[in-house]
C-alpha cells in the first residue's frame, strides 16, 4: 500500500483529514414546530432498532437475513436497484442513511468479495490510511452559538465566496498572466472592501477557541 501513497514533489507524507467532526449531522425538532409530539414519536421510531433497518435496507418483506446475520435483498429489489432510475425510486426510500447509526447496522452487511471492493471498503480503506491522518476536528471548528455576530458572518461569507468564484472563473480563462494578476488584485482589493478582513477575524477567534478547548498547540500536523 505504501507505494500507492501520494506525495508531493519534495517526498513528503500526505495528510488526511478525519471526519470525525463536532456532531454536525445533529437533528433537531424547532421550537416553533407545530405537531413536536408526532415529530418525537417519528424520531424514537427511526432510532428503534426496527426503524434502523428500514432506513438501511426497507420494509422486511423486501430483505431475509442470511444464516451468516446478513441482509440479503429480494432478488426484484436487486434488480430494481441495478438498474434505472425510476426502478430505484420504488425501492430507495431505505438507504436513507444520514438518520442511519452505522455501528449498529454495518454488521448486516455482507463483507465485500471482489479485490476493487476490498481495496476500497470504507472501513479496510480507513485502516490503511490512518497513519497518514490527523484530528481535522480544528479545521472544522464550531462557532459560539451566542455570538451575535454569526448570521452576519455566514452572509458575509456566503457573498465572499459567490464573488470569488466569479473572479476566479474570469482568473483561469485570462488571455495572459498580466491580466490575470490585474483581475486578481481587484479581486482582493474588492473582497477587504466587502469585509474580508472581518470574516478573517471572526473566524481566527472560533479557531483559537477550538484550540484552547482541545488543548491543541497547533492545527496542522507538520508543525507539531
Amino acid at each position: 500500500f505504501e507505494s500507492f501513497i501520494v506525495k508531493n514533489y519534495e517526498g513528503e507524507q500526505p495528510y488526511l483529514t478525519d471526519i470525525s467532526g463536532f456532531g454536525w449531522l445533529t437533528s433537531s425538532i424547532s421550537k416553533n414546530a407545530k405537531a413536536p409530539d408526532r415529530l418525537i414519536r417519528l424520531f424514537e421510531y427511526l432510532y428503534s432498532d426496527e426503524g434502523q433497518m428500514d432506513m438501511a435496507f426497507g420494509g422486511e418483506e423486501l430483505y431475509t437475513i442470511n444464516d451468516d446475520g446478513y441482509v440479503i435483498h429480494n432478488d426484484e429489489v436487486k434488480a430494481a436497484l441495478e438498474g434505472d432510475d425510476d426502478a430505484k425510486k420504488k425501492y430507495y426510500a431505505f438507504g436513507f442513511n444520514m438518520l442511519a447509526d452505522w455501528l449498529r447496522i454495518r454488521s448486516y452487511y455482507e463483507p465485500p468479495m471482489k479485490d476493487v471492493d476490498i481495496a476500497t471498503n470504507d472501513i479496510i480503506m480507513k485502516q490503511d490510511l490512518k497513519q497518514y491522518t490527523f484530528d481535522g476536528k480544528l479545521a472544522s471548528f464550531k462557532q459560539d452559538p451566542a455570538d451575535e455576530r454569526n448570521d452576519d458572518m455566514r452572509e458575509l461569507a456566503n457573498r465572499l465566496a459567490l464573488y470569488w468564484g466569479r473572479q476566479l472563473a474570469q482568473m483561469i480563462i485570462a488571455g495572459s498572466v498580466e491580466e490575470a494578476r490585474v483581475i486578481y488584485d481587484e479581486a482582493v482589493a474588492e473582497m477587504m472592501n466587502m469585509g474580508h478582513a472581518d470574516y478573517v477575524a471572526y473566524t481566527n477567534e472560533n479557531f483559537q477557541r477550538a484550540k484552547d478547548a482541545l488543548g491543541a498547540d497547533f492545527a496542522w500536523p507538520g508543525n507539531k
